[in-house]
């Protein structure tokens, strides 16, 4: 017997009494007001869901059922498509115009609109998703140490529309000659965002550049976005661009203050729940914290607003990696495992987040 995965529909309005988050020297962070109880709309789809991609662009969804079977699903005419198996779950960004999905394992992409529709594409070994810079997919290959101050970074691109691959490779010396780099979240073509650490007691010493990928003879330029490093409170978990790269927005595991955003030597500071925050689609400016205890929190950089999802399912259910914010910032999806389904099965869950950077 198979669960079925329904499409939950969560119509969500906004309340107009919710308050502003609160920065540090308050109390901390005053949630918005109670959300009324959200309404289901069930929609019934084959099979059960393994894991999803939205297609930017499209009003589609593309997911994996328990089979592990390939489908598209049209949210304007309830049609979906099926293709072939698919043995990885999705990663849950999608190429320009929702063309390509592309596995979890950053293996291999399928097209899933327009031409050669079902088609699989082999890639090559990969440590980590970069970007999508139109019709180009950024992996990285490895970023590694050499002799002295020199380090390198080699990557990939594929572009979706001609199907092809280039290898690129270049080297750099970053100031202070750090002894650690770790890539950080939100790119934007040619720049790439490092940052190096230093822990120092309960607090962490950062230093952030940008990286550019336009190479001359095999070296590329790497800047130091600030003269001196910048010091959190706590182990940093992320960094990552926002607002196209004119903002750093930095997230610690400290209890108090763990949310830090602006441009280095000028951070704002606040506080969330204590439990994992993130940037899922680092095109928007939405934060999504998960708390066991609190459950699944939205949180607004333009506005600074925040609330509380209110989802009738166990928190301990709940996976980060299943949800997933539109580039506009104004549709959240969540997909969460419900304890009554021994089976698995998911629900997946959309909440309108318009107002919420207003």
């Amino acid at each position: 017997m198979r669960a079925i995965f329904y499409l939950v529909v969560l119509l969500v309005g906004l309340s107009k009494e919710l308050m502003a988050f609160e920065m540090i020297g308050s109390d901390g962070p005053t949630p918005f007001a109670p959300i009324p109880a959200p309404r289901k709309v069930t929609i019934p789809l084959q099979e059960t869901i393994s894991s999803y991609s939205v297609l930017e662009g499209t009003d589609k969804l593309a997911y994996i059922d328990s089979n592990l079977k390939l489908r598209v699903y049209d949210f304007n005419s309830g049609e979906e498509q099926q293709y072939g198996g698919f043995i990885n779950e999705l990663f849950p960004v999608s190429g320009a115009g929702g063309k390509t999905v592309l596995s979890s394992d950053l293996k291999k992409v399928v097209r899933v609109v327009g031409k050669n529709k079902g088609q699989e594409i082999g890639l090559p070994g990969s440590s980590q998703f970069l970007l999508w810079d139109k019709n180009d997919l950024y992996l990285l290959k490895k970023l590694e140490k050499l002799n002295g101050e020199a380090w390198r970074i080699s990557y990939f691109i594929y572009n979706q529309d001609k199907n092809q691959i280039r290898h690129n490779a270049c080297d750099f010396y970053p100031a202070n000659n750090p002894k650690n780099l770790r890539i950080g979240e939100g790119h934007l073509v040619p720049n790439l965002l490092l940052y190096s650490e230093k822990h120092m007691d309960r607090d962490t010493e950062l230093t952030i550049y940008t990286l550019n990928l336009k190479a001359r003879n095999g070296k590329c330029q790497i800047e130091a976005q600030s003269r001196e490093p910048e010091y959190f409170k706590g182990n940093v978990t992320s960094v990552n661009w926002a607002f196209e790269g004119r903002e750093v927005v930095v997230f610690t595991d400290h209890e108090t203050t763990n949310l830090y955003f602006g441009t280095p030597g000028a951070f704002s500071i606040g506080i969330l729940p204590v439990g994992r925050s993130y940037i899922p689609n680092t095109k928007s400016s939405v934060v999504i914290n998960i708390n066991r205890q609190k459950g699944v929190g939205v949180y607004s950089l333009l506005t600074g607003r925040y609330f509380t999802l209110d989802l009738s399912v166990d928190r301990g259910f709940l996976e980060g990696n299943q949800i997933w914010v539109d580039s506009e910032g104004e549709q959240l999806f969540i997909s969460t495992r419900e304890r009554r389904d021994k089976w698995g099965g998911r629900a997946l869950h959309t909440v309108s987040l318009k107002g919420l950077n207003r």
